[in-house]
């Protein structure tokens, strides 16, 4: 894979990894509200909310304006594979299934085992 696409996909894993984190721990904050609620623990509740936003802003702040963010970072890899995907003389269906017509087995079994 060409470098720029190599490093806009990586960034996205790692914004996307960031976001999952974020939202994993905003789960559990829930859990921690509700624990803290059915006890009565007032001043808990208010910890757990405290940290429900602090999750919050970490996903928002990744999908929008980090450092990385999904949004740029997608952008980028769209716009990269516009620019330089071709100009329609790649490959096509036609191609596509021409290849596996002529291909011998075990060629045929890498590329069912690829798709697959």
């Amino acid at each position: 894979m060409p470098e720029p696409l190599t490093s806009y996909l990586t960034a996205w894993r790692e914004a996307y990894g960031h976001i999952y984190s974020a939202l994993y721990n905003l789960c559990n904050d829930f859990t921690n509200a509700q624990n803290q609620a059915t006890a009565h623990n007032w001043e808990g509740l208010a910890t757990a909310f405290g940290q429900m936003y602090n999750d919050m802003y970490d996903a928002t702040y990744h999908f929008q304006y980090g450092s990385p963010n999904l949004r740029t970072t997608t952008y980028n890899a769209t716009h990269w594979i516009d620019l330089n995907w071709g100009d329609g003389d790649g490959v096509d269906m036609d191609g596509i299934i021409n290849a596996m017509l002529t291909a011998n087995f075990d060629q045929l079994q890498k590329f069912v085992g690829l798709v697959d």
